[in-house]
């Protein structure tokens, strides 16, 4: 863990929800465990399947309780990486005052 403080980490106009003060810190972090959740082709995958049984109204039928796991994991991955790309953002816009 950081041994930042609450106050030294960054004031954001919006909080983030589903990241560590280690990840706010370096929210490259957040990539690194994107991707040892899956390589960039199973993502794709895991995508495609969650896109296709969406759509198709499928979701229940198609995929198997190990696969509805993933798309779930998938999502919870996406919402922290959104996070940091948020951060990363708000970073690259700080640096460019």
């Amino acid at each position: 863990m950081s041994s930042e403080t609450e106050s030294d980490l960054p004031i954001l106009p919006y909080p983030t929800h589903k990241l560590t003060e280690e990840e706010i810190a370096d929210p490259l972090l957040v990539l690194q465990d994107f991707f040892s959740f899956g390589h960039l082709p199973d993502v794709r995958q895991m995508l495609w399947d969650w896109l296709r049984a969406t759509v198709t109204g499928t979701f229940p039928k198609e995929l198997d309780r190990r696969e509805r796991n993933e798309i779930l994991y998938l999502y919870e991955y996406l919402e922290r990486l959104i996070e940091a790309a948020h951060l990363i953002n708000e970073q690259r816009k700080k640096s460019q005052l």
